[in-house]
């Protein structure tokens, strides 16, 4: 369907629409300060069969978030190439419809594909090695750390994770998965980011995320949702939104900016201020609570335990918990020039760090409750 000199100012008219006013988005226009999504790496085919069908499966080695390259198609004007991407969980195909007057070449360019291995279907002649690349796209972050040691198991892990989170981001944030959900869960974001700020010059993600995550902030509550930039569906509990607390100061610790921290100082003090809303007289924060003669719950972490579900209600105390007393931790020791609020959140840290230890802390055994003995005491695990 392309056209001659589309782009010409003397283009006729014909085919073409003509162009018509519309609203313009709402909100303040701000320029995009992190660095783009691009082509980071291209890989080659490892492995190319050709099928029963006349189809060809193509192996690239790994698995990579971006889409395949075709290169150098000849055939007739109207043959139309489909990609299917393969991965564990199905998340898509493409397809090019051939012009038909010489070489063409192909990529996606306004979404990306999880796979190792592609199937190409209706293929012109033979598929060769020099007519498909793999392409892995994600945000641009430099790398700065690195780890090699003499166990080729570490290394693999190692190398495992990183394409784990080059996988995960894109439009500079980092999602919980490339394939099925694509969300900035605030959950997972906090849990990882020293890891990935150890490893990679991410300030400029960092800064537009935090920044996200600051605007997704419920104003009149302190509220801040399971994923930043907000959308529907993003499941999870009070702990996630800590992210608004703990990813700030991970971020001064390793660039020294305190002005990120001053820019959202106000939105960590708020969503700690929602987070109280969940504490008992004890100090212990709830996974549920009555409100109004409504029960509101919250996602319990300690149903993410393999094997089985646990109706207590330790499991999601026991991990909220622990989250607000870091959360509490992280505002003691920032913006010491705050002395009052120094003084107040190194107070509530301690409340909470005794409420802690006596609702978990077995005298007796001198073990502190898990969710392993839980998970062995049920059965479901071995003694070993």
């Amino acid at each position: 369907m392309e056209q001659p000199d589309w782009c010409s100012p003397d283009k006729p008219a014909d085919g073409w629409e003509s162009a018509v006013v519309r609203k313009a988005p709402e909100g303040e226009l701000q320029a995009q300060m992190s660095h783009s999504d691009k082509v980071m790496e291209v890989l080659k085919p490892k492995k190319i069969t050709r099928l029963e069908n006349g189809n060809y499966k193509v192996d690239f080695g790994e698995e990579i978030s971006g889409w395949v390259h075709l290169h150098n198609m000849q055939g007739e004007a109207g043959r139309k190439v489909e990609i299917r991407y393969i991965c564990e969980s199905p998340n898509g195909s493409n397809s090019y419809t051939m012009k038909g007057d010489g070489p063409e070449s192909y990529a996606a360019r306004f979404t990306w594909f999880v796979f190792r291995e592609a199937e190409i279907i209706n293929w012109p002649g033979e598929l060769r090695e020099d007519n498909l690349t793999a392409e892995a796209v994600y945000t641009e972050i430099e790398t700065t750390g690195h780890f090699e040691c003499s166990s080729p198991l570490f290394n693999q892990i190692n190398k495992i994770w990183r394409r784990s989170l080059t996988d995960n981001s894109h439009g500079s944030i980092i999602s919980d998965c490339p394939h099925r959900e694509r969300s900035a869960y605030t959950g997972d974001g906090q849990v990882a980011c020293v890891t990935v700020m150890h490893n990679y010059d991410a300030a400029a993600l960092y800064t537009k995320w935090i920044k996200d995550i600051l605007l997704a902030q419920n104003k009149a509550t302190g509220y801040v949702p399971n994923g930043a930039p907000w959308q529907p569906g993003c499941g999870g509990g009070v702990a996630w939104g800590a992210a608004m607390n703990i990813m700030p100061w991970e971020f001064y610790l390793h660039y020294a900016d305190k002005d990120l921290l001053a820019a959202n100082y106000t939105g960590m003090k708020e969503q700690l201020r929602y987070m109280q809303t969940w504490v008992d007289s004890d100090g212990i924060m709830l996974s549920q609570i009555k409100r109004q003669r409504k029960r509101q719950r919250m996602a319990q972490p300690g149903r993410m335990v393999p094997g089985r579900r646990i109706s207590s209600e330790r499991p999601g105390s026991y991990i909220l918990s622990l989250a607000l007393c870091r959360s509490y931790g992280k505002m003691r020791h920032q913006h010491w020039e705050r002395k009052m609020d120094a003084s107040l959140f190194s107070a509530l840290a301690e409340k909470t760090r005794q409420a802690f230890h006596k609702r978990f802390y077995n005298p007796v055994t001198k073990i502190i409750w898990s969710f392993g003995q839980q998970y062995l005491r049920s059965g479901n695990g071995s003694s070993g």
